[in-house]
């Protein structure tokens, strides 16, 4: 993505069994929220980011989309 000119963020989340859902979405809601507010100074649209991972982030990236707008 970067060779697109598109920035990017690695989000990492807890893992269990030391952190319980639903700990592992709030991180990446929170890295969400912060990439929203720090967006202008990136020289980014707060209003288009995008997530995308694998296998248990995939799963991740799914929740964030399925929260409601008010939580981000």
């Amino acid at each position: 993505m970067a060779a697109l000119g598109l920035p990017g963020a690695c989000v990492q989340y807890p893992l269990m069994p030391d952190h319980l859902y639903p700990r592992q979405l709030e991180l990446p809601q929170a890295a969400v929220c912060w990439l929203r507010r720090q967006a202008p100074g990136f020289g980014v649209d707060p209003t288009r980011i995008g997530a995308v991972g694998g296998s248990a982030g995939g799963h991740l990236v799914a929740l964030l989309g399925t929260v409601g707008r008010q939580n981000l």
